[in-house]
């Protein structure tokens, strides 16, 4: 018994009813068989001899295959990124379900944003050309942004434990993770504007008259809200850093992680050393 017809039978098939209680069902296994973002072949072929024994026409699911397309959307948004692989299954989705670029357009922001976390998060970081900062040997920005900085006590409720999503170092940022609230104003003091430009090297704001230059080592965590971060250091008081556009938020987040929860070495074996082996057989004795 393929999927879509397990499906069926376990929310109790009847292929008869209203028009109305036969695109409930119709909707409902459909739902379904979208939630891990995928759609076979095979699920295809029973979803459309689903509908045939319903007897529904196209138009009369083309608005449950819009909700449906929604449903597949949210489960490629569950874990933050958005690979290759899935792009192609949202494609197929998209048009198995007959759904035209109208029925896209809202997702593609959302979607492309994604495709460029996946890339961080393979370590394909953008590459920033930034005139008039001063850069240590070997250092590379990837994103400078107009942003607020503004200071805050150790003691503020913004600095708390819970206050938002968390990461750090043996815990990376996933967009999506977790219930964001926006910055609280009344523990906000004064906001200095100037820019944030984010190295493989520092975390670094400049307004003129406050400016911070912050090494990953010497970064605690990071605390994370709607329209802004809070930095945890290992000496002095929290930074809280806004982005002017707040479409840029979860890029910077993605890099600062990135930084934080760099991949594993892979030693390689010194030239003209070959790599240790492990316990072999021993060498015969000799005559």
């Amino acid at each position: 018994m393929g999927l879509i017809q397990s499906l069926a039978q376990k929310i109790g098939l009847s292929f008869h009813g209203s028009l109305q209680e036969r695109q409930a069902v119709y909707e409902k296994v459909l739902l379904e068989a979208l939630e891990d973002g995928v759609l076979t072949q095979a699920e295809i072929d029973e979803l459309d001899g689903l509908r045939r024994q319903l007897k529904l026409k196209d138009e009369e699911v083309r608005s449950i295959r819009v909700r449906a397309f929604q449903r597949a959307i949210e489960a490629v948004k569950a874990d933050g990124l958005f690979s290759p692989k899935e792009e192609k299954d949202l494609e197929k989705i998209a048009q198995y379900l007959g759904l035209d670029d109208t029925h896209l357009a809202h997702n593609r922001t959302t979607l492309a944003k994604m495709r460029v976390l996946y890339e961080i998060h393979k370590g394909n970081l953008p590459i920033d050309q930034v005139a008039g900062i001063s850069l240590e040997l070997g250092e590379m920005v990837h994103l400078s942004v107009p942003a607020s900085f503004f200071p805050i006590h150790a003691s503020s409720r913004l600095a708390k434990a819970g206050a938002g999503p968390f990461f750090s170092a043996g815990s990376p940022y996933r967009m999506g993770h977790g219930r964001l609230y926006p910055l609280a104003e009344d523990e906000l003091g004064e906001a200095f504007s100037g820019m944030l430009t984010i190295s493989n090297q520092r975390v670094m704001f400049n307004s003129g008259q406050h400016a911070f230059r912050l090494k990953y080592d010497k970064l605690l965590g990071v605390t994370v809200f709607s329209d802004g971060f809070l930095l945890a250091v290992d000496t002095g008081e929290p930074r809280v850093i806004q982005p002017a556009n707040r479409k840029e938020l979860e890029v910077l987040l993605a890099i600062i992680s990135r930084y934080l929860n760099p991949p594993p070495k892979v030693e390689k074996p010194a030239p003209g050393k070959l790599p240790a082996k492990g316990p072999g057989k021993p060498p015969p004795p000799r005559r």
